[in-house]
């Protein structure tokens, strides 16, 4: 299974609705999610290049980024995403 970065930003409002799909998720894919704060972990969000929230970044088994994702995405797209479907 893949690994999803998740960042967001409190004052972002497409990432509050983002959060409810991620909350929708099955719990077998809970331990697959990182969410980060853009304002309070900057140094995560300026070691992925994010510049646009929400932004969501699936990385591989290795560590090596396969797909990066921006807006919102549905409960089943975030599933894909985890799965590497």
């Amino acid at each position: 299974m893949n690994k999803l970065l998740v960042f967001t930003a409190e004052w972002c409002r497409p990432c509050k609705r983002l959060k409810t799909n991620l909350s929708n998720l099955p719990e077998q894919y809970a331990n697959n999610v990182k969410t980060y704060n853009i304002d309070t972990q900057q140094e995560e969000a300026i070691k992925y290049r994010v510049e646009v929230v929400p932004t969501l970044i699936t990385l591989d088994e290795a560590g090596k980024e396969v797909s990066r994702k921006l807006g919102i995405q549905s409960t089943e797209q975030l599933e894909q995403l985890i799965r590497n479907v």
